[in-house]
């Protein structure tokens, strides 16, 4: 099996090919827990030795990270608001996502 090791090299090679393949473009990563967990670690400059200061719990979490010419900046973190229920928005929703006729 891949190592925690590999799969962090794996994560910080893909995240280079694509800023290098796609310059000053936005790239949407959809992705399991694990490689995501990763990807933020590598942006924010963390070891892959140090235990991970953030949690990424609630599936469909949206995280932003913009690069800059030297770094990249995580914008939003896990955000999972869409998730949360707002009855005042309920209708707003289904009238947005009501299909053609």
């Amino acid at each position: 099996g891949e190592t925690y090791h590999d799969l962090r090299e794996r994560v910080a090679a893909a995240y280079r090919d694509l800023v290098h393949e796609y310059p000053n473009q936005m790239i949407a990563i959809i992705s399991h827990g694990g490689t995501l967990h990763n990807f933020i670690s590598y942006i924010m400059g963390i070891s892959p030795h140090q235990s991970i200061p953030f949690s990424l719990r609630g599936n469909t979490g949206l995280s932003i990270v913009q690069t800059g010419e030297h770094r990249a900046y995580v914008l939003l973190l896990n955000d999972t608001s869409h998730l949360e229920h707002d009855a005042r928005l309920g209708s707003m929703f289904h009238a947005v996502l009501k299909p053609l006729e």
